[in-house]
């Protein structure tokens, strides 16, 4: 039994490897030679590094659960976090190790605090400077003054309002005007290149955007004991998230199950037993299609319906090698950086992150949303060097040993109504068709592109395959491209 596997995405990937360790044949084919997509990370002087910020977002690695992939939904808000026990077993089965990461911190524009925009440390709030932090507390003590409302972030799987809620809406009612003014708005504006006016409060950590309890606030901005524990990031110890990916290709590719296809997808076409998949003139035949590409290709592909626009911001990531000496604070693993638009929205030292302290050169990225990164590449890298001295990573302006610009016109999806109304509209499309497709990565689902997301993705695809999708919508006749209940 033959099944396809189509993307270069990280959850392609991983349900290619887990469909041919299940015993079953997969034709995997990738548009371009590159897999892995953001997860793969680059190399710059011979070191492997992210492209930016890459985290393993496990909770607690003591979690004794162990769900099965299948009670995965990507329509959850964070639904992945459930299976922190299963991906570290599989990570670990790739010969990675994860290493803890320093907790954020975030710069205000004086100093650097606990970072609450991210990372949610609470600690941050009570050491913001007193003049700020006071009128916080003004605003928080006004909205619980007034009485619980229809807003209150604990009602937002609740309250039908929160369906189309903005993120704005939703963070000056619980948040005030003074926190949401300072930081969340202009974080919003550094990420997306959007007012948060424009993005969906039920999908504001698509934008790393977070939304706190009036109450929760009140204890924090008094210094009170926090009740919300920090996230305990991981990364590889001693390397880069990308080692995952080189080591599951050289795993998928070495498969004598996997017949591996490089070349863009022309056709898909329904098929007495499956499906047929067109690569330039070459047909690849399969009970099943996992995919792992983009949500729009497949409409087109499939001719379930038209192709509908979704929002993407661009992000621009310089990553560089620096002498260690010219380090000024070794600890630093990530730094957050809400306002100041002649700054980045995030530094990271992947050095500190992955654990190697005698680096001779440490490994640090920088993350630029579009509209603030310069477009000339001179000016973007004296710009970089700038803030870095600036925010305290290093002593001076850093002298690149090694850099790479990598500039990504569609990299992040809008979390907006309009995204999500395309997403799911051609979703619909899709399914309607009733073929045994299964979507991963960016056609997922809204917002699910996580790493976390993605290992989920591709075990629970990988058993729907072994299972055997409900094909009993599949129209009978080679070359149709519509089910029988859309066809009526």
């Amino acid at each position: 039994m033959t099944h396809l596997v189509y993307g270069s995405s990280l959850a392609a990937l991983v349900a290619a490897e887990r469909i041919a360790a299940g015993g079953e044949d997969v034709t995997w084919v990738t548009p371009t030679p590159h897999v892995g997509g953001h997860f793969a990370g680059t190399t710059i002087g011979g070191a492997r590094c992210d492209a930016g910020l890459v985290i393993f977002e496990y909770g607690t690695l003591k979690v004794q659960e162990s769900p099965d992939p299948l009670t995965y939904d990507p329509d959850v808000r964070n639904d992945c976090g459930r299976f922190g026990r299963i991906l570290t077993a599989y990570t670990e089965s790739l010969g990675i190790t994860l290493e803890r990461i320093p907790a954020f911190r975030m710069w205000t524009g004086e100093s650097l605090i606990p970072d609450f925009v991210f990372d949610i440390c609470l600690d941050g709030f009570a050491a913001l400077p007193a003049p700020l932090a006071q009128r916080a507390a003004d605003d928080v003590r006004r909205i619980l003054d007034a009485g619980e409302h229809p807003l209150h972030a604990r009602r937002k799987y609740l309250e039908p309002r929160y369906r189309d809620l903005s993120f704005d809406e939703a963070s000056r009612a619980n948040h005030g005007a003074t926190l949401h003014d300072a930081f969340f708005e202009p974080f919003a504006r550094k990420v997306t290149g959007h007012s948060s006016a424009s993005i969906l409060a039920l999908y504001s950590r698509a934008a790393w955007l977070p939304l706190f309890w009036p109450e929760t606030l009140r204890e924090s901005l008094a210094g009170g004991t926090p009740q919300l524990a920090n996230t305990p990031f991981h990364v590889a110890r001693g390397g880069a998230v990308g080692d995952l990916v080189t080591a599951l290709s050289r795993r998928v590719i070495d498969s004598p199950r996997v017949r591996r296809l490089i070349g863009p997808a022309r056709a898909i076409r329904s098929t007495r037993t499956g499906i047929l998949l067109d690569i330039e003139g070459t047909e690849c035949r399969g009970e099943s299609l996992v995919w792992g590409h983009d949500l729009d290709a497949l409409t087109t592909l499939t001719a379930a319906g038209p192709s509908r626009d979704v929002a993407r911001a661009p992000v621009t990531i310089v990553i560089a090698r620096v002498p260690r000496a010219q380090v000024a604070d070794e600890s630093l693993g990530t730094v957050i950086i809400p306002a100041a638009h002649s700054l980045p929205y995030r530094i990271t030292n992947q050095s500190t992150n992955a654990g190697i302290p005698d680096e001779a050169f440490v490994r640090l990225s920088v993350e630029w949303g579009g509209a603030d990164a310069p477009a000339d590449d001179a000016a973007l890298l004296a710009a970089t060097r700038e803030a870095l001295r600036r925010v305290g990573v290093t002593h001076d302006r850093a002298e690149f040993a090694d850099v790479k610009i990598m500039r990504i016109p569609r990299a992040l999806v809008l979390p907006s109504a309009g995204s999500r109304d395309a997403l799911l509209g051609m979703r619909r499309d899709v399914d309607a068709l009733g073929l045994p497709i299964v979507t991963v990565a960016p056609a997922a689902g809204f917002g699910v592109a996580s790493l976390n997301d993605q290992l989920v993705q591709g075990m629970k695809a990988a058993q729907q395959a072994l299972m055997g999708i409900d094909t009993s919508a599949v129209p009978q006749a080679d070359g149709a491209c519509v089910s029988n209940a859309a066809a009526a």
